[in-house]
């Protein structure tokens, strides 16, 4: 044990990659443990020591690790990848890149949600025999007593999986971009899910289309492949490659909490009962064309349709007490608040309504087909979203004296704007690079699909005989048939 008094000792570890370090001493105790490559100092709060930094090679490349959290960039490992004892902690997406197959050493004591990336080539996860807090069965990440399933890793290849029967929870983002997996079956065990089982950060690619659930659980049911609570309640969660063109929310459902990014639905009734739609419940729906809220709902928890490219209107009914729709756009029933406007709605400029007083954020993400935002002098605050820029350019008009005091998001290339000096508006106009300018704007022109013009092809008619017998013939290239000859 080394005393307490300030100094420091240089300290060379031979390995795997070798490098002088100097460690401080005024900790009452610390402890090095040495593995072949720098592995981690533990120190008393005294005084905080440098991080420890290791760099380690594996097949491809190399990975860091930083006072024992791998980095969750930048590693270049292919193929398998068993980490160095020095890892103490995996954070939430670490970046594993070409990696199919990763061992996690015994030492490694915290683990975050969704450990490892969805986009990688990751087949199994092994965890060491020796590990107090997690394991492994199959290639399937657990906790150490088996009751919370961690990760399925994304390209584990089998097209049916069954959760075991000593799972109670699954934790967020343990199902996501699955390559293979068609069909997952959940046990009666089972008690806590997260919402959006198929979905993690950005919905993108999975094969799932069908969750059964064991109809002894107390907890959940399912509905041709759809997750339910037990009281058909609440919808939890739609596989997003179940491939159905339209769906029917059960009549008894009031909450929708999760049917994103499905590939298949063009249509989706709603019933009249549904009172909440939870935030990003149909979010990059791919093929979702309409919607049509009903009476009932009175509840829109944020960006319910964000980043749906083929949405072009959402109607509200005219009996919702609520919210209301306009041309397709959701409004607030008193029509203060812009809720929602449709990214497929194909109109090439925009007119906000006088009244509206806010947009809430993420009011539009990504449409390509608008051009033109007229904002009126009444709106306050205009909440982060964007159009995306064909090529054509963009304009944010405002009109009048504008009392806009909040701007978010990219709207524009040029800002059209004659009224008393407003700070916000010019401050905006500099951080998105936009040219700011008062004048009349130029007609938006929307160029017609022009069809290629149909080749007419000249026909000619002959006349051939045989005898007595006339016949005409009448072709692009007309020929007399066989024994008659052209008159």
């Amino acid at each position: 044990m080394f005393g307490h008094t300030s100094k420091s000792i240089c300290v060379i570890i031979f390995g795997e990659k070798l490098s002088m370090r100097r460690f401080n001493t005024t900790a009452l105790a610390f402890t090095i443990l040495i593995t072949g490559s720098i592995t981690g100092v533990a120190t008393s709060p005294a005084r905080a020591a440098d991080p420890i930094v290791g760099t380690f090679t594996c097949t491809g490349g190399s990975y860091k690790v930083t006072d024992g959290l791998m980095q969750s960039e930048g590693p270049t490992c292919t193929g398998t990848l068993v980490l160095d004892v020095s890892v103490t902690r995996i954070d939430t997406y670490t970046n594993l890149g070409e990696v199919t197959s990763v061992t996690i050493p015994a030492t490694t004591v915290t683990i975050g949600q969704q450990p490892f990336r969805n986009e990688g080539k990751l087949q199994e996860i092994i965890v060491d025999k020796d590990n107090p807090k997690y394991k492994s069965i199959d290639g399937v990440l657990y906790s150490k007593d088996g009751t919370e399933l961690i990760q399925y890793p994304t390209k584990k290849t089998g097209t049916s999986f069954a959760v075991p029967n000593t799972v109670t929870s699954i934790v967020w983002c343990a199902f996501s971009s699955l390559q293979y997996l068609v069909n997952l079956s959940l046990p009666s065990s089972v008690d806590s899910i997260p919402s959006g089982i198929n979905t993690c950060y950005w919905p993108s690619f999975t094969a799932l289309a069908k969750i059964d659930v064991d109809s002894a659980n107390q907890k959940f049911a399912s509905i041709d492949g759809v997750l339910f609570d037990k009281s058909i309640s609440t919808l939890i969660s739609y596989p997003r490659a179940k491939p159905d063109l339209s769906y029917a929310v059960p009549s008894t459902v009031t909450e929708i909490k999760d049917m994103a990014g499905s590939f298949f639905f063009k249509n989706v009734t709603l019933p009249e009962g549904l009172q909440t739609l939870a935030q990003y419940a149909y979010e990059a729906s791919a093929s979702l064309e309409t919607v049509n809220l009903p009476a009932s709902l009175n509840n829109i928890v944020n960006w319910p349709f964000i980043n749906s490219p083929k949405l072009t209107a959402i109607n509200v009914s005219e009996m919702n007490k609520t919210f209301k729709s306009v041309d397709g756009v959701v409004y607030s029933k008193d029509g203060t608040n812009l809720i929602e406007y449709p990214d497929g709605k194909k109109d090439p400029s925009f007119v906000i309504p006088e009244g509206v007083t806010s947009l809430q954020q993420q009011w539009i993400w990504g449409n390509e087909f608008l051009k033109e935002i007229t904002v009126p002098s009444g709106v306050k605050s205009i909440g982060n979203g964007y159009t995306r820029d064909s090529g054509t350019g963009r304009s944010l008009v405002f009109k009048g004296d504008s009392g806009v005091t909040s701007i978010e998001g990219n709207y524009g290339t040029y800002i059209n704007y004659c009224g008393a000096s407003n700070s916000v508006i010019t401050a905006y106009a500099t951080s998105v690079a936009a040219t700011i300018g008062c004048g009349p704007l130029k007609p938006i022109v929307v160029k017609p699909v022009v069809k290629a013009p149909t080749k007419t092809v000249k026909k000619t008619t002959i006349v051939c005989v045989k005898g007595k017998l006339t016949k005409k013939v009448t072709a692009v290239k007309p020929q007399c048939p066989k024994g008659f000859k052209k008159k």
